[in-house]
């Protein structure tokens, strides 16, 4: 009797030993993991928002945050650079924006969320042509395709009458 009890004694503090064990290594594990961890910046396109960063550069951050970047695209720092506690992340994506302006197309590369900004971005304002989307209108990563109609000058003769220069 005397050594079932010894026996079941020494179980037991066996499996204290064993579930302390568990419970430190499960404790070390996320305090290293969090002493890793970097709380990092990270901005796309103009939309922020704080991650924890476990990665060693900024290509690792931005792979870890699912951020897929195309060979247009900007990224500050460089890819390479170290990321630390606080760092901060800029992304741009690279947007085709296809011009037809009265029928003749251009395709250009933005870095704008918006088609106005895209428009100022490549020195072209059309201030007074109708154009098919709106300036406030968003510009997300696949582009857009943007008709343009410019003002045509036209000089109008009725009839034998005095020639009317006109802006159509």
């Amino acid at each position: 009797m005397r050594s079932t009890i010894t026996t079941l004694a020494r179980s037991r503090a066996v499996m204290v030993g064993l579930i302390a064990t568990v419970v430190l290594a499960v404790a070390g594990t996320t305090l290293g993991y969090s002493a890793l961890a970097s709380t990092v910046t990270l901005t796309v396109d103009g939309e922020t928002r704080e991650v924890s960063a476990a990665g060693e550069t900024v290509a690792d951050v931005l792979a870890a945050e699912g951020v897929e970047l195309g060979e247009r695209d900007l990224v500050a720092p460089q890819r390479d650079e170290a990321v630390e506690d606080g760092s901060a992340i800029t992304v741009q994506y690279a947007k085709p924006l296809t011009l037809e302006v009265d029928g003749e197309e251009q395709t250009h590369w933005v870095y704008a969320t918006d088609i106005d900004s895209a428009l100022s971005e490549i020195g072209r304002g059309f201030r007074d042509a109708d154009l098919s989307l709106s300036r406030g209108g968003d510009l997300d990563r696949s582009g857009a395709t943007l008709e343009v109609t410019t003002p045509k000058k036209v000089t109008l003769v009725i009839a034998g009458g005095k020639a009317k220069k006109r802006t159509l």
